[in-house]
């Protein structure tokens, strides 16, 4: 928050505890970091400036300049079944390793290593898991140019965060933790809590709940779906919560 000089900071979406790698859908200033999980609430800031919150879907694809494609199954994380992983320099300096690899700078694949793989500054990572190999092998050869199609729906945001689930839609308390792949002992336990809402003049909420001592047990989901509709907000959902429950304001 200090680095960016920021009004205020709230703790993000859910992450990987092994790999600090986030889960679910991360743009930031327009670029795809991480793609979204399958029915999960995201906060997104559209290219005109409007907050909103939705599910999001994915569809990725590499094209090559003699008509081939190769789907994309993951963005920064491994690959899934059925498509390559794209890994960006964002990620960090290597990627995982995997298989086979296709580096690609400035449009071009350059080499076809296994392992661990440097990222490019000026590119990225084509990365495919044992059983996927042939994606790579028959699609795509040195020197090719390509073109990497990395579609998000809705489109036309600059940035989002996932998180989930949901808690208010359209000024009413909504909490479909089964729809979003959450357990019921998620959503009913009393824990510190973080959200994200929005009210109906456009103003975002972030707000984060204390729990997990003597003085103050936290919120269950509903419990935090009724306080953020009481705040104002027309649409509102949960955000990583429990130890991750963190909000900076003025400092």
């Amino acid at each position: 928050a200090t680095r960016h000089d920021a009004i205020a900071a709230i703790n993000g979406g859910f992450f990987t505890k092994k790999t600090g790698q986030p889960l679910g859908l991360v743009v930031i200033d327009g670029r795809l970091l991480s793609t979204p999980l399958a029915r999960r609430s995201v906060f997104a800031i559209t290219t005109e400036g409007r907050p909103f919150i939705q599910a999001f879907t994915f569809r990725g694809m590499v094209e090559t300049d003699t008509g081939g494609r190769v789907p994309i199954s993951a963005v920064n994380r491994p690959p899934r079944w059925g498509g390559l992983a794209v890994y960006t320099p964002e990620y960090g300096p290597l990627t995982p390793p995997q298989a086979l690899h296709a580096v690609v700078r400035e449009g071009y694949i350059v080499a076809f290593p296994a392992g661990r793989v440097a990222i490019p500054p000026d590119g990225y990572v084509l990365s495919a898991a044992a059983s996927e190999v042939h994606l790579i092998r028959d699609h795509l050869q040195l020197n090719l140019r390509v073109r990497l199609d990395l579609a998000i729906s809705p489109g036309s945001i600059v940035h989002a965060l996932g998180g989930g689930p949901r808690l208010v839609r359209n000024g009413e308390i909504s909490v479909p933790f089964d729809w979003e792949w959450f357990g019921g002992s998620f959503s009913l336990r009393r824990t510190s809590r973080s959200a994200v809402g929005i009210t109906r003049a456009g103003k975002v909420l972030l707000v984060a709940v204390e729990g997990g001592n003597r003085r103050n047990t936290g919120m269950h989901l509903v419990e935090l779906a009724r306080l953020m509709r009481g705040l104002g907000a027309v649409h509102a959902m949960n955000l990583d919560g429990g130890s991750s429950s963190t909000l900076v304001v003025g400092g």
